[in-house]
């Protein structure tokens, strides 16, 4: 009885040891400039598959991660890249981290504007119906009223 409790002991000591061997990475992704931070920028771990997009705040995290030294890159729109090397991840303790973002300066092409060489004629809607003093004239009935030709109409 003794052996069988040592060992589930020693079984369940192993378990949570392995499990407790992983290390987080959080930080803040902003703005160098201004120090606003940017929401929803891409946070990947070169050499991997994770990443994680910033919060509205900035703020991100990876967990679960294995003991050992890695390499973050942070792309956001109209920013450059941003690589931060060396950042070692401990069981013990969890790595903060700051990175700011430089605005790159791409220059666009220039933008040209041409009018359609066709003209568009102007269409009047359906339910506008046009009449002239001949057509009225010539209504069989309306003897010259124009409330009764337009009675007259469909309608």
């Amino acid at each position: 009885m003794f052996r069988l409790s040592v060992s589930l002991l020693f079984l369940l000591a192993s378990a949570f040891s392995g499990y407790a061997q992983t290390g987080i990475i959080r930080g803040t992704v902003f703005n160098s400039v201004n120090r606003e931070p940017l929401p929803f920028a891409n946070v990947t771990i070169e050499g991997t598959d994770q990443g994680t997009a910033t919060d509205i705040d900035g703020k991100f995290e990876f967990s679960g991660l294995k003991p050992g030294i890695y390499t973050l890159r942070a792309r956001y729109v109209s920013f450059n890249d941003k690589i931060v090397f060396e950042v070692p991840v401990s069981a013990s303790r969890i790595a903060v981290l700051e990175i700011g973002m430089e605005e790159s300066s791409t220059g666009l092409s220039e933008v040209v504007v041409r009018a359609d060489p066709f003209r568009q004629s102007l269409e009047s809607p359906l339910s506008v119906q046009t009449m002239g003093i001949a057509e009225i004239e010539r209504n069989p009935g309306a003897n010259r009223d124009i409330s009764k030709v337009i009675q007259s109409l469909p309608g």
